[in-house]
């Protein structure tokens, strides 16, 4: 299976302003690497095109080393859309037989619009890991996935979107993030230290579209989780700037303080920074 991150379309991008871009590895790809290695024992590809341009080349090597049948997923911010979609089509004129997933919070929030590009045979909404683990189970078996919750689709001319799929209650198990996917452009990447120990957020800010996925729920990995894969970051990978970059680290302070204790004891604030974002209501003395 290929997974592609999209960049900001070509022609249209300031390449003045890319200059500013925040540019890590792309999370959501990473996590739906490591649940298919794990519970579909899959192998993968990961294109990320902000690091190194998908020319028709590369896709087309790209495509020929994918076992069959073939699988493409492509995960779209609105930012990125354009250009998602445009390697859509290219996919599937290329090789009409590759099924082509679209996902992310665009798709997420229009998929009528994913689905008109003719390239796109599934949106997956919401969050990814176990949609896109029994999507690839059922497709390389040659079933039928119309059943799948948290999907939309075209059958028949018409658009079908089958019911959300439930929130991974447990986060642990997904397996721990694959730093090693991207190790080897560790040097590409401005921000290489970045870790999720969180999902969600229950405050309905109007300007956070992360809420459409995660729809007002919040839910934390482990501490234990979260800070062995501080210390891989710090030890293995040297970074000297940790950043948690999810949508708010305040929501629950004794998991918070928690953690900041654990990251002490463990000498992890004597090797680096922490940078996070949380609410500003939810800041006091302590």
């Amino acid at each position: 299976m290929l997974l592609i991150n999209p960049t900001i379309s070509i022609k249209s991008q300031n390449k003045l302003l890319s200059n500013y871009l925040y540019s890590s590895f792309p999370t959501g790809i990473g996590y739906l690497t490591c649940y298919l290695r794990k519970y579909n024992a899959a192998n993968i590809t990961i294109f990320d095109e902000n690091i190194n341009q998908l020319t028709e080349q590369k896709l087309n090597e790209a495509l020929s080393q994918i076992s069959l049948p073939r699988i493409v997923g492509i995960s779209c911010l609105t930012l990125t859309v354009k250009r998602g979609m445009e390697l859509a089509n290219k996919i599937k004129h290329i090789a009409p037989d590759i099924t082509i997933i679209v996902g992310g919070i665009h798709p997420t929030v229009m998929p009528e619009e994913c689905l008109l590009e003719t390239g796109v045979d599934v949106v997956v909404r919401g969050e990814g890991e176990a949609t896109i683990s029994e999507l690839y189970d059922l497709i390389k078996v040659g079933k039928s996935y119309s059943e799948v919750e948290g999907i939309s689709f075209t059958l028949d001319g018409k658009m079908v979107h089958n019911k959300p799929r439930d929130l991974l209650d447990n986060l642990d198990m997904i397996p721990e993030f694959p730093y090693d996917l991207f190790e080897k452009d560790i040097d590409k990447y401005k921000d290489f230290g970045t870790i999720l120990t969180s999902r969600g957020c229950p405050y309905p800010c109007i300007f956070c579209s992360q809420r459409a996925i995660t729809g007002g729920k919040y839910r934390c990995f482990s501490t234990e989780r979260i800070l062995k894969e501080i210390g891989l970051l710090v030890n293995k990978y040297n970074q000297k700037k940790i950043w948690f970059i999810e949508d708010n680290m305040g929501v629950y302070k004794k998991r918070l303080f928690d953690l900041a204790d654990g990251i002490i004891a463990c000498g992890y604030n004597q090797k680096a920074e922490f940078i996070a974002e949380l609410r500003a209501d939810s800041i006091d003395y302590d």
